[in-house]
């Protein structure tokens, strides 16, 4: 039941994506990613750093990871409304629809370490492989698949 419901969540993030079409998300392609991913990371770490002294660990790692999410129907509302196409733009879907995902493997991480009174390797990869493959299902199987039915 918990992957139904983590599966659905990616699918979920990608639903704006896929109204856009893929090619925004292809074209911005690794500086999207680094983009969602430095989206993602920066917050949560300027965060632990200034409040984990007086916050504690746990509370700052729940309130870091939630700096992280963005919207991605604001961003993609903003850009519709203004009519914005390009690079530009294309970067803005791509880091933003990956920006979530990268949050949703963090906020992932971090719960399995707060339950679990210590965080392993092999916990940290096996959520980040899970995350990944499904990313790629959803990326390269769905969004062909979509299209295709178009």
């Amino acid at each position: 039941m918990l992957f139904l419901a983590e599966f659905s969540m990616i699918l979920l993030i990608f639903a704006s994506g896929l109204e856009h079409g893929t090619s925004s998300l292809r074209s911005a392609g690794v500086m999207g990613f680094l983009g969602a991913t430095t989206g993602a990371l920066l917050p949560f770490l300027v965060t632990l750093i200034l409040y984990w002294s007086s916050l504690g660990l746990i509370p700052t790692l729940v309130i870091g990871t939630a700096m992280g999410a963005t919207s991605l129907a604001a961003v993609a509302s903003i850009l519709r409304e203004m009519n914005l196409q390009g690079k530009a733009s294309n970067y803005l879907m791509a880091a933003s629809s990956s920006d979530d995902v990268v949050d949703l493997i963090l906020l992932s991480v971090v719960l399995a370490s707060i339950g679990s009174a210590g965080l392993s390797t092999l916990m940290v990869v096996r959520t980040v492989a899970f995350y990944l493959v499904a990313w790629a299902i959803i990326f390269f199987v769905f969004t062909r698949g979509v299209t295709y039915l178009l």
